[in-house]
C-alpha cells in the first residue's frame, strides 16, 4: 500500500501544479499577444490571494471550531448520567 499513497501524492501534486497555470494560459490566449505576460501575473496573483485567504480563513474556523468544543467526558459519551460511585467499607 505504501506504493499506492506515494502514488496519490504525486499525482496530486502534479494537478495542483497545472491548476494555476491553465487559467493563466486560457485568458492569456483570449488576450491580445501584448498583455498576455500582464494577465498570466494576474492569475497567478489571484491564486495567491486566494491561497493566504484560505490558509487565514481555514485557521480562523478551526480556533472556533476548538473553542466550542467541550472537554468534558459526558459530551463525548453521549449520555448525561454521572458515572456510579462505589463506596468501600
Amino acid at each position: 500500500m505504501d506504493g499506492y499513497y506515494a502514488f496519490m501524492l504525486i499525482a496530486t501534486a502534479f494537478v495542483l501544479m497545472m491548476t494555476v497555470p491553465a487559467p493563466a494560459l486560457f485568458y492569456g490566449g483570449m488576450s491580445r499577444s501584448k498583455s498576455v505576460l500582464n494577465m498570466m501575473m494576474m492569475s497567478f496573483i489571484a491564486a495567491a490571494i486566494v491561497g493566504i485567504l484560505y490558509v487565514v480563513s481555514a485557521g480562523r474556523w478551526a480556533s472556533a471550531v476548538k473553542a466550542r468544543s467541550s472537554p468534558t467526558r459526558s459530551s463525548c459519551s453521549g449520555s448525561t448520567a454521572s458515572p456510579p460511585t462505589t463506596t468501600s467499607t
